[in-house]
């Protein structure tokens, strides 16, 4: 029985313009008519609206999880589901795969039956391996974060959900290779919305750390097997030598995985000991505002693998998307970023009360750092769609191993401003990731950026010569001032969107809607 090809070139047809705005020396700054095409034709462009409105829906779910917790779960449940998932699935979160998922979306050419189903069951095994282990150590872990024999079960029950969610990767692999990222979306936006129904009632029903587990056994299930129905990945063979080509792939690709995780760990470990809870409190507020202009571009983040993956063997095609995808994604945060850099200020002071100021440098650095990360994670996939992995793994060295050097020196001597000044010193190694990606030749890393860099510094002068000439003392100044900024920046990502395809003549639109 033959079996149809799980992405061809076909499959993802090039859109409109592709090869015009790649050939084309400086984007022109006139002709952007196509809107509505240009929004929603091609599988690429369909990929990332169902991923935005699915990360919109999860986002209005996740407050109203959040509002139930709140109400009905005191934050004695809640630091306990915390501490809980933080020991049995923050270490497996990160290796439950082991970078097998990434290595098959990113293979060129078919992918055969035995390759599938030899990688679900390598994925199984790991998982339940770590499982294991994660669970033998229970009572050493429980006893240095204080919690009691009586969480051990719930603790073994999450390490199960993680084992059963681990088992939607090659689902999950196979249709992001085929770019159908609407039917992803929809299933995780079910699986969301059965998440926060279930979580609400049963935090209403006063179940403790059960309404948890509950609603993420509920969730992880019917997920796995809403996945399994679609994909339909085949299941009963198995040959070590047909995943043995990713092995190499998935290995370094998880070393990158592991020292992210530690590069991240640094603040509640050592700004935890050096300088105290507040000091950790103040970074992780700055970090987790500054991720807000990010949200788009993380819901688009999945699409880059597959999509340069499929257009690898030709240099023009892949030119030109990785191009559109630096252009939209700094169109997208690096305004979002200036505006909240410069109006920082008020939306502290009227927002977030006085006492966040000492965080005002950290949120600076963590927006530089979020400019960095909208244009860098593109290229760093990239680097994986090129076999070129060990760069990545070796940026990813440059980060952690100044973090726990440098990071402790500065915050020893100088604290959290010195820490500010560090961490947005740090991003420059991003510049080694752009200087890389030049290397084929062609390919234009930095004419992208241009257009969204000159609106983001003249909304940051702008909103400086606005702060001087007049107090924004009142929240509804604010609120009017951002409403109109919000405005200025959507016409201008639209601006953006549309430029994607001004070289397109009438014959290639008819080729890329067929």
């Amino acid at each position: 029985m033959t079996e149809r090809p799980l992405l061809l070139d076909e499959d993802l047809p090039r859109e409109a313009g592709d090869i015009a705005d790649a050939c084309a020396s400086v984007p022109p700054s006139s002709g952007y008519r196509a809107m509505l095409q240009t929004l929603f034709r091609g599988k690429m462009s369909g990929a990332a609206i169902a991923l935005v409105i699915r990360q919109v829906v999860v986002m209005a779910l996740s407050v109203g999880s959040s509002v139930a917790v709140s109400r009905w779960l005191g934050p004695e449940v809640v630091g306990r589901f915390a501490i809980l998932i933080f020991v049995t699935q923050g270490i497996l979160g990160y290796f439950g795969d082991l970078g097998l998922k990434a290595a098959l979306i990113r293979k060129r050419g078919d992918l055969a039956p035995t390759e599938l189903a030899s990688a679900q069951k390598v994925i199984l095994g790991i998982s339940i391996t770590f499982a294991v282990v994660i669970g033998a150590l229970l009572p050493v872990a429980l006893r240095l974060v204080k919690l009691g024999p009586e969480n051990y079960f719930p603790a073994a029950v999450f390490l199960v959900l993680l084992i059963v969610r681990n088992q939607r990767m090659v689902p999950l692999a196979l249709l992001e290779r085929s770019m159908r990222f609407n039917v992803v979306s929809a299933v995780e936006a079910a699986e969301s919305l059965i998440y926060t129904v279930l979580l609400a009632a049963l935090a209403f029903l006063h179940k403790g750390i059960w309404c948890y587990g509950g609603a993420m056994g509920c969730r992880d299930f019917l997920g796995r097997l809403a996945f399994y129905l679609i994909a339909r990945p085949p299941c009963l063979r198995f040959s070590w030598a047909s995943i043995r080509p990713h092995v190499g792939f998935s290995l370094v690709y998880q070393g990158g995985s592991l020292l992210n995780m530690a590069t991240l760990a640094f603040p509640p470990i050592m700004i935890a000991r050096l300088l105290g809870k507040n000091a950790v409190g103040y970074v992780s507020w700055a970090s987790t505002l500054s991720l807000y202009p990010l949200v788009i571009c993380n819901a688009m983040a999945r699409i880059y693998l597959p999509a340069f993956s499929n257009a690898a063997s030709d240099p023009t095609l892949l030119r030109s998307r990785v191009e559109k995808s630096l252009r939209i994604n700094a169109s997208i945060a690096w305004p979002a970023c200036a505006v909240l850099v410069s109006l920082s200020t008020p939306i502290i002071a009227l927002v977030f009360t006085e006492k966040w100021f000492p965080a005002q440098p950290l949120l600076y650095a963590y927006c530089v750092t979020a400019m960095f990360l909208a244009v860098g994670v593109p290229l760093s996939e990239l680097f994986f769609a090129q076999d070129d992995a060990w760069f990545n793994l070796r940026l990813c060295l440059l980060w952690t191993i100044p973090t726990w050097t440098l990071g402790t020196y500065a915050v020893i001597h100088y604290g959290l401003f010195g820490f500010a000044i560090f961490q947005a010193a740090l991003q420059s190694f991003w510049l080694l990731a752009f200087f890389h990606a030049r290397e084929p030749k062609g390919l234009r890393v930095f004419a992208p950026l241009r257009e969204p860099l000159i609106l983001s510094a003249a909304l940051v002068l702008g909103n400086l010569l606005v702060i001087r000439s007049m107090a924004i003392s009142s929240i509804y100044r604010l609120a009017v001032l951002l409403a109109v900024e919000g405005v200025i920046c959507s016409l201008f990502l639209v601006r953006m969107v549309m430029s994607w395809r001004t070289a397109t003549g009438p014959a290639e639109a008819s080729s890329a809607l067929s």
